[in-house]
């Protein structure tokens, strides 16, 4: 008899997300691939047909989703259930295998104690989950079958309870207590005291045995946000030629070093990164010379993620041809997202960035500021390229498959676990949208106060072109920024005011002072720099129009999310500018 197998691990987005250093996002995101590439490996030993992830899913791991539709034939029942948790049983060894490995980090002899703990705290972290129906000659109804029996099994989850006394709780997770400490403390943290010490461990840190795990799961480095916020300015021929030696003046090196206001006795005294003073003033020479020659590094980078919109639609068949045959369309699809995961990854070498996991439709990594809207238009061709032109024919009414971006721009000394959570609310908050195909963007300053908009990918051109003729630069007709001052100022506080019947007069008349103001900003006046801001204008213009929306016939126009989007071009601007190399963002 044939069967349909769903095999999928849970928590994921909160396992990953739980994370203090970008080591331990990635550690994370890539555990979780490799124990699907495990679990494929077990699938395909026992000769079953693996429907998703795709065919091209291969390499290193890092492109696995979390679950697996498989296509089992000629096995009854109950050796099914026999295989696949077998299968269960062998991926929750492979949590504990990787934290063996991770222990390679302690050098004590005897870690019979803190491995039996650590072994505990993982069997109750995961839940490897199933459901399998049987397949008959009508595959759309035995896939749909098998997705509402996914719903059922999710609903009643079981779990495992972690039984542990009273104790100081890990830094990242929260939940379990630590098991391990910074070998730079003299005793172990409060609550604690069966902690051992390790380094690689932040002094006021402690970890249980999956973050740990994370921490230290790749060997291979991962750039701090400092590293990524610095990647395009390191690029450069000087710093570039002389980078080691400026690193030798350090004990230890953090991509924090490269910042001035890092650059002090008492930050490197207090790191452990201090070799003696000499090397310290030496350190700033260089990098005052560095400074003078090709400016400061950014402070900020951006966390990009997206997955592709109303995918459970689409894979029940909803917007198919009549005639296309699901399970067709299902290979075609999972080869083809397959196909773009790897190709989304690649998008992000050095200096632009560094993937984090590509899973599919899913993906999340770090840009460098100066390569944002690059990247967002090159992940959006190759969408079109790899994954839309390869389904065409299965598809009715040019329908296109799309994917909702949160983009969060933040400062390097922002905590890690916001900047992620920030994205994730930006993705929600662009899929929210009824058309979904959204960009969330957020950008977070130094002091925490936060600049949002949600925008298309169309859009996207116009904010990009506003942040050029914003960035000031010799030879170019550009824009002062006081002219968003003065519009917000204005009519920032216009939403909470106005009459629904005046939503027409009002919106005329925000668009003429615009424009007045966009002009008597224009810096140099010539009649052709006037006439590209006016071109400028007519395309911001018609985005505001597009903010409008009807309740009970009457048209309303979302003045506060225009005012945001200007604010927040403004700030892209006064940060972009000291970031490009080139004469377009």
């Amino acid at each position: 008899m044939k069967y349909l197998l769903h095999l999928f691990i849970s928590p994921v987005q909160s396992f990953i997300a739980r994370a203090r250093k970008t080591t331990d996002l990635f550690g994370g995101s890539s555990m979780l691939s490799g124990l699907t590439a495990y679990a494929i490996k077990r699938v395909m030993e026992l000769q079953w047909e693996i429907i998703f992830p795709g065919k091209n899913a291969t390499g290193n791991g890092q492109s696995f989703p979390n679950r697996l539709v498989v296509k089992i034939e000629n096995k009854t029942a109950n050796l099914i259930r026999e295989k696949v948790n077998t299968i269960k049983q062998a991926m929750m060894q492979q949590c504990v295998t990787n934290y063996e490995k991770a222990l390679s980090y302690y050098n004590e002899k005897d870690k019979s104690l803190i491995l039996s703990k650590g072994q505990n705290q993982w069997n109750s972290l995961f839940e490897i989950q199933w459901a399998a129906v049987p397949c008959n000659d009508n595959y759309t109804d035995s896939y749909n079958n098998l997705m509402e029996l996914t719903k059922a099994v999710k609903n009643t989850r079981t779990f495992t309870q972690l039984n542990e006394a009273g104790g100081r709780k890990c830094s990242l997770c929260g939940e379990r207590n630590i098991l391990f400490y910074s070998n730079e403390r003299k005793k172990p943290p409060p609550f604690s005291e069966k902690a051992v010490p390790i380094a690689g461990i932040d002094e006021k840190e402690g970890l249980c045995a999956p973050c740990f795990t994370k921490r230290f799961y790749n060997k291979e480095s991962f750039p701090s946000t400092a590293g990524i916020a610095a990647m395009n300015w390191l690029e450069n021929n000087k710093v570039r030629e002389e980078a080691e030696e400026f690193k030798n003046c350090f004990k230890e090196f953090n991509d924090q070093l490269y910042y001035k206001e890092n650059l002090t006795e008492e930050y490197v005294k207090k790191n452990n990164y201090l070799k003696d003073p000499e090397r310290l003033e030496k350190a700033k020479t260089m990098l005052s010379e560095w400074y003078r020659e090709y400016k400061e590094p950014s402070r900020y980078y951006a966390l990009v993620m997206f997955d592709g919109d109303n995918m459970g639609q689409w894979l029940s068949g909803k917007f198919l041809e009549k005639n296309s045959n699901l399970e067709e369309f299902h290979k075609k699809f999972s080869d083809s997202l397959s196909e773009f995961s790897e190709a989304a990854k690649k998008v992000l070498t050095t200096p632009k960035g560094e993937p984090v996991y590509a899973g599919g439709d899913d993906f999340m990594g770090f840009v460098n500021l100066a390569y944002v809207f690059e990247s967002l238009t090159a992940w959006e061709n190759l969408f079109k390229e790899l994954v839309n032109d390869n389904l065409a024919d299965f598809i009715k009414d040019n329908k296109k498959f799309t994917f909702s971006a949160g983009v969060v721009i933040a400062h390097y000394k922002t905590p890690l676990q916001e900047v992620i959570k920030a994205a994730r609310r930006m993705e929600k908050e662009a899929k929210a949208i009824e058309e979904k195909n959204r960009i969330g963007i957020a950008f977070i300053t130094k002091s925490n106060t936060i600049y949002t908009a949600i925008i298309t990918y169309r859009d996207k051109t116009i904010l990009k072109k506003l942040v050029k003729v914003l960035i000031k630069k010799e030879g170019r007709d550009t824009l002062s920024s006081s002219f968003i001052f003065n519009f917000c100022r204005q009519f920032g506080f216009f939403e909470k005011y106005y009459k629904p019947e005046e939503s027409e007069l009002i919106a005329g008349m925000m668009m003429t002072e615009l424009k007045r103001l966009m002009i008597r900003s224009t810096e140099n006046k010539t009649q052709d720099a006037i006439w590209k801001h006016e071109s400028l204008y007519n395309e911001i213009k018609n985005f505001f129009y597009s903010l409008n929306h009807y309740k009970r016939g009457i048209e309303y126009f979302d003045i506060n999310s225009f005012v945001s989007f200007l604010k927040l071009a403004d700030k892209l601007s006064r940060e972009m500018g000291n970031v490009y190399q080139t004469d377009t963002p």
